[in-house]
């Protein structure tokens, strides 16, 4: 009977979490700077969940640009392996540590590699700070590093797993 209570309780965090990230990109693709939100007072609304919509993606994007589409990546995934039972024991706060490292690492990466507005406010600061400390190469060598490993961790993907599949 506990088993069972258990099992439901993962499935109702997964459906939540797949929700929480159909939310998120609902918001991200209909995302029009444009739009009325707290940060711009534009004519009409266009994001397809409203006013929420339009705050969500509006923070999201200024702050980290377009790293913000990993956030419901992550959650979806991580949300069907609960629902299907292949869920994962995480340790709770690592995994928030390092879906914040990456999110930011993303972030700065786009900064890197694009304009300024890539990778949101965050993404530019981080940049400046770790380009005055270890260069380019060497912010690319960081935030790369530091991006697949939290992918790694959160995703449970095995890069070894990855490359003998593709041989195969």
């Amino acid at each position: 009977m506990e088993e069972k209570r258990s099992r439901i309780k993962e499935e109702i965090i997964g459906i939540l979490a797949i929700a929480a990230g159909l939310v998120i990109i609902l918001s991200l693709i209909s995302y029009d700077p444009w739009d009325r939100s707290f940060s711009a007072q534009g004519p009409e609304l266009k994001n397809m969940l409203g006013h929420f919509g339009a705050n969500l993606s509006a923070v999201l994007m200024q702050s980290v640009g377009f790293a913000s589409y990993l956030m419901p990546l992550v959650l979806i995934v991580i949300g069907i392996r609960k629902v299907i039972g292949k869920s994962i024991q995480y340790r709770r706060k690592l995994s928030i540590a390092l879906f914040i490292i990456l999110i930011l690492s993303t972030s700065s990466l786009l900064s890197l590699t694009f304009e300024r507005p890539s990778g949101g406010a965050l993404g530019a600061i981080t940049t400046d700070l770790t380009m005055q400390l270890v260069s380019t190469v060497g912010s690319y060598l960081l935030f790369g590093t530091l991006t697949l490993v939290s992918i790694m961790y959160l995703i449970q993907f095995s890069i070894i797993s990855f490359f003998s599949v593709m041989k195969t």
